[in-house]
């Protein structure tokens, strides 16, 4: 492949990966919105209590944006030794890196869930 196609490829390929991930980041942003346009209209369903205990919407804004970002880091940390995979000419150790890279978001997710859900920690 000539290094005009290749490079036309790859720049087709990035703004892909770049038009996906600010879409998701977009979804994740209109979902704060709703979050706190909800908050904002149940306050006064609320006590006004002084508890420090946080918000529904706010456990759920905060583990939105965990989510976000660590899917964020991973997809780039897999864009990053994909890319160098293809310029290493395809070196089992990238290849077996990419996969537990790709596999991490999938076993990190669910304990970000499970941490932020309190009703599963006091089982």
């Amino acid at each position: 492949m000539s290094y005009s196609l290749q490079s036309a490829v790859s720049t087709v390929l990035a703004l892909r990966e770049a038009f996906l991930i600010s879409l998701m980041v977009l979804s994740s942003g209109y979902m704060l919105t709703l979050l706190c346009r909800h908050k904002m209209l149940s306050q006064h369903l609320h006590s006004t209590s002084l508890s420090p205990k946080a918000s529904p919407e706010l456990r759920a804004t905060r583990t939105i944006l965990l989510l976000m970002s660590f899917f964020v880091v991973f997809y780039i940390l897999d864009i990053v030794i994909f890319h160098s995979r293809m310029k290493f000419k395809d070196d089992s150790i990238f290849y077996c890196i990419q996969i537990l890279v790709s596999h991490s978001y999938a076993t990190v997710s669910p304990f970000v869930l499970i941490s932020t859900e309190k009703r599963i920690i006091k089982l």
